[in-house]
């Protein structure tokens, strides 16, 4: 619909035919790609565990050179530790991409 398509890196990297080697290289260049994980309070740090073990499986499957960055606290609170390492890693160009297991 509307006559556009969309593709992945990988799959351009596949198609300009560049090997894994090439291709890991690439992610590096173009940055670290960050896990986050938050939770509300400290009584969900299973949960957290959790949130990152899924995030950790994914960026592995990808083969992303990632990092995580788990929170505890109020999504509303802008102050928290990982988050505002977060943004600066984003603001500085240390991170290109943020993959997390949910929106909110």
């Amino acid at each position: 619909a509307g006559n556009r398509r969309r593709y992945t890196v990988r799959q351009l990297d596949d198609m300009l035919g560049l090997n894994t080697q090439k291709e890991l290289g690439a992610v590096a260049r173009r940055g670290l790609v960050i896990g986050y994980c938050r939770v509300s309070s400290s009584g969900q740090k299973a949960d957290l565990e959790r949130q990152a073990e899924v995030v950790a499986n994914y960026c592995e499957k990808q083969r992303y050179q990632f990092r995580i960055i788990k929170d505890i606290g109020s999504g509303m609170n802008y102050k928290k530790k990982g988050l505002q390492e977060l943004l600066r890693l984003v603001c500085e160009g240390g991170c290109s991409k943020i993959v997390v297991n949910y929106k909110d």
